[in-house]
């Protein structure tokens, strides 16, 4: 017997949940990302950064034993398995199933169902928990994906076989036909392997997909089915070339780039399918792509490798950790860095626990100023959790100087105002932010300038440092630009409006100095504005990092 197990096997895992409701797309949404090396996501944040093991080499992916393999979501609870059989919930170990790595039989699919979790061994072994539900038979293939629902599992091998609970026969022996590349029978060759398997919500159907396209399904509501062999659905178009890289030699892969990876199903029992170059093809439309996101399977970066929808939404994450939403114009949600196999998508917010571990943050000044000047410091702080506005700022420390002349709180706008320092020196004012889970304490400085009185000078105007500005996506972020100028010439500042982010709904009022920004979600990463400080016949550029951040709010 023939078998070839592809390079990104691992990535072609389905990792099942229970059923979703019905949404639209105005609902909130919350995207779940891991990553092989252990670190969950939810819209970007990091939750859970688990103990994990990941490893690029010059032959390509290397899973080691400690690579994670598979998330579940059950309502707020998020549900990780590693392929040694260590399981977490929320971050936390929950069970530690059986593993020889003398085997090298991974663990490689989980199902949740009512706080119950079910995993499933590449050799067949499923767990109910902790405990072992039962072991199916391999006849020499493998299996790939489990799903739960009602107190049932159901469990897929690469043949087409479908096992319901413990019962060591097949319900079902899906028959795909001969293998549209290699034309070997099912789960013989690459391109014959079933890969996928998910339960429609709406009806009792379970639908699987072969890496060729092949898509069928079976009436799980009967005990004993008249069509064991299921019930054909469709045959997604499927564009192979057994010598992609022209060295005039049949590949060992070949089908990398056009083999399919994942079917899932949105509300309104429309299921969709989407391959490891970007297609994603619906029930509605077999013979063309709902949307073909920018991948390549060949590159390990660019390969896409899961699927994920949340009512009438979808995603779908490439290796890289780029997840597109599912519609031409979406931008696409940057995860933290490593290799991505896994997404799933919930309307419910995750599960944070006791801790807080996303504190607040704040825009830190370093501001120079002149004597007499005044000076108003603005406390432009968030938090990924927490909108701005519920978030408490309490002064620890207000800055005066020896003449007597002190700095007072604004509470309503959030404003340091200092009227007229009077004698020269480093000063500072500390504040607190609280979110309502933690406290975060901040230091801003000072520096306080004699002016310059020498007419034969020029001095250059005086310019803020400004570290630490993480804007989140939909929410309004401004701040100030602080300056001065020794020789008391007039101090402009001004802006390219032709520049990012100003080409992005950034505004700067010049009179005011004030910029504001409500960045969207193509915005997300590391971004940089620019402003131009003149005074006299000298000119600074004060450049400010803008780290954009998804909240958990979608």
């Amino acid at each position: 017997m023939i078998r070839r197990v592809a390079l990104l096997a691992a990535a072609l895992v389905v990792a099942a949940g229970a059923p979703r409701g019905a949404l639209t797309d105005d609902d909130v949404h919350y995207v779940y990302g891991q990553n092989a090396e252990g670190k969950l996501s939810v819209n970007g944040t990091v939750l859970d950064d688990l103990p994990g093991d990941f490893q690029v080499t010059e032959f390509g992916i290397y899973y080691p034993d400690e690579a994670w393999s598979a998330i579940a979501l059950d309502g707020q609870r998020r549900y990780s398995l590693r392929r040694d059989g260590v399981v977490r919930n929320d971050g936390s170990k929950l069970h530690e199933l059986p593993y020889d790595a003398k085997l090298t039989s991974y663990w490689v699919s989980l199902a949740v169902s009512g706080g119950v979790t079910w995993s499933l061994r590449q050799d067949g072994l499923v767990c109910e928990g902790a405990d072992t539900l039962v072991k199916l038979p391999t006849d020499l293939f493998l299996f790939r994906g489990i799903v739960a629902s009602a107190g049932h599992v159901w469990s897929l091998r690469s043949d087409g076989s479908i096992f319901r609970d413990d019962d060591v026969t097949p319900l079902y022996q899906l028959r795909g036909g001969p293998g549209r590349a290699t034309l070997f029978p099912d789960g013989v060759a690459f391109d014959t392997e079933w890969v996928a398997m998910v339960l429609d919500p709406t009806e009792p159907y379970v639908y699987a997909i072969r890496v060729d396209g092949i898509v069928r399904r079976a009436d799980v509501s009967d005990p004993a089915p008249i069509r064991p062999e299921g019930e054909g659905v469709a045959a997604l178009p499927f564009y192979f070339d057994v010598d992609a890289d022209d060295d005039g030699y049949y590949d060992v892969y070949p089908l990398l780039d056009d083999a399919y990876l994942d079917i899932e199903f949105k509300d309104k029992g429309v299921w969709l399918a989407i391959a490891g170059d970007g297609r994603v093809y619906s029930s509605k439309n077999t013979t063309s792509p709902v949307i073909d996101f920018p991948g390549d399977a060949f590159d390990l970066d660019d390969a896409f490798t899961d699927l994920a929808t949340s009512g009438n939404a979808f995603w779908a994450v490439r290796s890289d950790g780029f997840a597109y939403r599912g519609d031409v114009d979406a931008p696409r949600v940057t995860l933290p860095p490593g290799h991505y196999g896994r997404i799933a998508a919930s309307s419910s917010p995750p599960t944070l626990g006791d801790a807080d571990e996303h504190p607040p943050k704040c825009l830190v000044y370093t501001t120079r100023t002149v004597v007499g000047t005044p000076l108003d410091v603005p406390v432009v702080a968030n938090d990924i959790e927490t909108p701005s506005e519920d978030l408490v700022v309490t002064p620890t420390s207000l800055p005066s100087d020896s003449s007597g002349s002190s700095a007072t709180w604004d509470s309503a706008a959030r404003v340091m105002r200092w009227h007229s320092p009077q004698v020269p020196g480093t000063y500072k004012f500390e504040f607190k932010v609280d979110d309502g889970s933690s406290i975060s304490r901040f230091k801003f400085t000072l520096k306080v300038f004699a002016a310059d009185t020498d007419p034969a000078k020029d001095e250059p105007p005086t310019v803020p440092a400004l570290q630490g500005a993480r804007p989140i996506i939909g929410e309004p972020f401004s701040f100030t630009v602080i300056t001065d100028d020794e020789d008391g010439d007039p101090v402009a500042v001004s802006v390219n409006t032709s520049n990012y982010p100003f080409d992005s709904g950034a505004t700067f009022d010049p009179v005011t100095r004030r910029f504001a920004w409500t960045p969207a979600t193509a915005d997300q990463g590391n971004r940089t504005v620019k402003f131009k400080v003149q005074s006299g016949t000298k000119e600074k550029t004060l450049t400010v990092k803008l780290s954009v951040r998804q909240g958990f709010w979608f």
